[in-house]
């Protein structure tokens, strides 16, 4: 296997894994606003959670290598340019009308 393929293998096993942990996190919001006492627990071990899981991410150096390539390509994305495509292209309108000759007074 190459070196770009498993590359693009981490690459789509890294947005699975994300997708599962999304869904998992919009359940458990979505039960934790029900009450006041579930959202403050589950805002306080969210936390809690978020600040392990950085750590462990920050202390292995293989991370720290894609999460700087990711944070890079990131900063190249751009909004696209909205184009206007259908209907025929604008003309300048003059003040005065164009008034119609006949083919002998030009």
């Amino acid at each position: 296997m190459t070196a770009a393929a498993s590359h693009l293998d981490k690459e789509v096993l890294e947005t699975s894994k994300f997708g599962s942990l999304s869904m998992a996190c919009t359940d458990l919001c979505l039960f934790a606003t029900k009450n006041e006492q579930s959202y403050m627990i589950a805002l306080d071990e969210i936390q809690r959670l978020t600040l392990c899981v950085e750590q462990m991410v920050a202390n292995d150096e293989s991370a720290k290598q894609a999460r700087n390539c990711v944070l890079q390509a990131g900063m190249k994305l751009k909004d696209s340019v909205t184009v206007n495509s259908k209907g025929s292209s604008k003309t300048v309108k003059h003040d005065e009308a164009k008034n119609r000759k006949c083919s002998k007074c030009f």
